[in-house]
């Protein structure tokens, strides 16, 4: 079965297929997570660890959906993770994909963690856990995320993507 990036456009015969099955997506998930690590293999110590957020990435996309879908999600709180889900999704962004390869999804993750460490005080923390489909603590990893990013990407473009989420 192929991936959303493989189907057709709107209107195509895709939109009336059943969605990828599970064992689908865990193998494409599995593949993207090989091809990162491969890439980030023998690479600096700060890529080897940027690269490790990537991977957090599909995780992360799929929490920020389902918080957008519960109704014990505040509105603005849905304002935001609208606005970060279409951030995820858009070409146009602070570190492109096109240019940086794997890494260009780093920006993406990081203003993924900065709104759900903020959306911890608008929705609880068992909210966050109980839509948490990753291994590990979501709150932890987010922590991590956050230290990571505060650590490796330069001040200008942490202090932008905080400024998109407030």
């Amino acid at each position: 079965m192929k991936m959303p990036s493989e189907m057709g456009p709107p209107g195509s015969d895709w939109e009336n297929s059943p969605p990828p099955d599970e064992r689908t997506r865990r193998d494409f998930y599995q593949k993207l997570r090989r091809q990162v690590r491969d890439w980030a293999q023998g690479r600096d110590l700060r890529t080897q660890r940027l690269a490790s957020i990537v991977l957090a990435a599909p995780d992360l996309f799929h929490l920020l959906c389902r918080l957008m879908a519960d109704s014990r999600t505040p509105a603005h709180a849905k304002l935001t993770l609208g606005i970060v889900l279409a951030y995820f999704v858009s070409p146009i962004d602070l570190m492109p994909e096109a240019v940086l390869g794997p890494l260009g999804y780093v920006d993406d993750v990081a203003l993924a963690a900065l709104a759900i460490d903020k959306l911890v005080d608008s929705v609880g923390e068992e909210v966050i856990r109980e839509h948490w489909a990753g291994e590990d603590d979501v709150l932890d990893l987010v922590r991590s995320i956050v230290a990571t990013v505060n650590e490796h990407l330069s001040k200008r473009i942490v202090g932008r993507l905080k400024r998109v989420i407030r």
